[in-house]
Formats: structure tokens, sequence, C-alpha cells
């Protein structure tokens, strides 16, 4: 295979809960389903391994996380509470601080953003509506690691979308 590419993927078939009723999910299990077709869509030549199994359950068509896909760089112009409320109906989660894939935290002029797709949050720094910096970071201890783009994935709408029930089923 490293003839060909030295990417490969597992394609992991998602969860079935114990009770038999519809597919469990998790941000994990998102991650890695959603990375090899991101790197297809990013036209990487890669291989991708996966079950019967997980071949058989039905997936976002490509077109539709390819249009939800973003890259934002330092000097952009993004309104920040519009960014969030992007990310969020996207289906990352809001939170008070971002720790884990699949969430995003909005701070006063700071945007905390983990893709699903990157093994750490990246920190956007906004000067009014312009971005000025950009960086990984770790999540335990807070600290930049790099400069770097984000580009962000959807993350798991199945899962919004139980919040979204949820805190309507639970009223102010």
């Amino acid at each position: 295979m490293a003839a060909f590419t030295d990417r490969a993927y597992h394609l992991p078939a998602r969860e079935m809960p114990l009770g038999g009723k519809g597919i469990a999910s998790s941000a994990g299990i998102t991650a890695r389903r959603l990375e090899p077709i991101c790197a297809l869509l990013n036209g990487e030549s890669i291989a991708i391994t996966i079950s019967a199994e997980a071949l058989l359950q039905r997936m976002t068509p490509p077109g539709a996380i390819s249009k939800a896909m973003r890259t934002l760089c330092v000097g952009d112009k993004a309104e920040p509470r519009a960014l969030i409320s992007a990310l969020v109906s996207a289906g990352y989660e809001r939170v008070d601080m971002c720790e884990g894939k699949g969430q995003a935290c909005l701070r006063g002029g700071y945007l905390d953003v983990f893709p699903i797709s990157m093994d750490n949050p990246v920190r956007i720094e906004f000067f009014d509506d312009e971005i000025d910096t950009m960086r990984t970071y770790d999540p335990i201890t807070q600290r930049s690691i790099e400069n770097k783009p984000l580009r962000y994935t959807p993350g798991d709408r199945d899962a919004a979308e139980r919040r979204s029930k949820a805190a309507r089923h639970e009223g102010p």
C-alpha cells in the first residue's frame, strides 16, 4: 500500500445502542468517519479500509460535507457571533470550555474551535471582526502550540439535533 499512498484510514461503523433502536454517535466515531471523506474532498490520495457493516450505513453526501467545509486564515473578516452560530448549525456543540472534538466556545474576543479532524483545538483571536491571530493549543494546559489556519468540517448534526430537542423540552 505504501507504493500508492502513505496515508491510510479505517472508516468505522457507527455504534448500535444496547436497545437496538437507532444508531449511537460520538464525536470520536463521527471524526473517524469524516476524516477520509474530507481528505478525498481535499484531493488527497489515500487508502480506506471499511467493514461491510460500515459500508451499509448511510453517510452525509460528500457534496453536503464539501459545502459545509470552511477555511479561516489570519486577516479574514468574520463576525465572531455569526461564526459560532455557523459552527453550531454545522453540528458543533457550544460549551463554556473547549475540551473535546466537535466543540466550540466564544469568550469575549476569542473563539475556540476543536475541529473533529484535528488533534488540538484552535484559538481564534479577533480584532473587531477581523481574525488577528490563530493558533492551536493544548486543551488541558490551554498553552499555545503553533500558529495555524483553521479548516473546519461539519460536526455531528444528529447529536446537535438531539441537544436542541432536549433544550426545547426542558423549557426556560
